[in-house]
């Protein structure tokens, strides 16, 4: 748990390996599927711009009744607002949704390279989750038992306390995730696979939520904004699903 290396923040540096990853991957997997390699980079730079703007967006909103909007136009309260932190789910909706100007300007259809390319997710996302545990954010809820973890004082978590370690189960389940869909759905025309993505995940997601101790969650009754969300995208591709199979059989 150090929140640098070499004097670069651990996260950003986790990050920079996903990106090197999913790239490195992708370039063979995506030319393996019959797709084109630029088509995917562009694809990726609207989905990757979309993901910076959705998850500040969405951990704005889950943190607006902190924010002191009469120092919004301080440089230095401003800096530290921007920041200060994003959410996963945020980040995905933004890049799903940056995919339409994708389409339109370029002229690229999508779906192929979600269905076949979407294991690359999970893969990105597994070693962010890693990059918090190195950080000490998104932290479990205290856990004296076997594997517990103690965040030092210099990082996010909550220092001296033993923790569940939440950040390294998550990217365990990511990157069996990642294995599962790369088997299933990376080959050519294969359909389905980012409609399996958004199935799963949302049903790990929706349980690890029960184990996090970090504050900051924002939260809707009983449950996070990140378990709505996950139910939300549950029942919407369940309905597709469904949907989808009524319309094959009435053909």
């Amino acid at each position: 748990m150090h929140p640098f290396v070499l004097g670069v923040p651990s996260y950003s540096l986790m990050i920079l390996v996903a990106l090197a990853a999913v790239n490195a991957i992708g370039f063979l997997t995506v030319r393996k599927a019959g797709l084109q390699y630029d088509e995917f980079a562009l694809l990726e730079c609207h989905m990757t711009l979309g993901a910076v703007i959705g998850s500040k967006l969405l951990y704005l909103l889950t943190v607006i009744h902190l924010i002191d909007f009469s120092r919004l136009f301080e440089r230095e309260y401003f800096t530290l607002l921007m920041n200060s932190g994003f959410v996963f789910y945020g980040g995905l909706i933004g890049a799903l949704v940056a995919l339409v100007p994708a389409y339109r300007i370029h002229g690229i259809s999508p779906m192929p390279y979600l269905d076949s390319q979407c294991f690359l997710i999970p893969l990105g996302h597994g070693f962010g989750r890693i990059g918090c545990f190195l950080a000490g954010c998104c932290h479990g809820i205290p856990y004296d038992g076997p594997l517990s973890v103690v965040f030092p004082e210099d990082t996010f978590g909550i220092a001296g306390v033993p923790l569940f370690p939440l950040q390294l189960l998550e990217a365990l389940l990511l990157f069996s995730l990642s294995a599962y869909l790369y088997f299933a759905y990376a080959r050519k025309d294969r359909k389905g696979g980012l409609a399996a993505y958004l199935a799963i995940y949302p049903v790990i997601r929706f349980l690890l939520e029960f184990l996090r101790g970090d504050a900051e969650r924002g939260r809707i009754f009983l449950l996070s904004t990140s378990q709505w969300i996950s139910l939300f995208l549950l029942a919407a591709i369940l309905t597709y699903r469904i949907t989808a199979r009524k319309k094959v059989r009435g053909n």
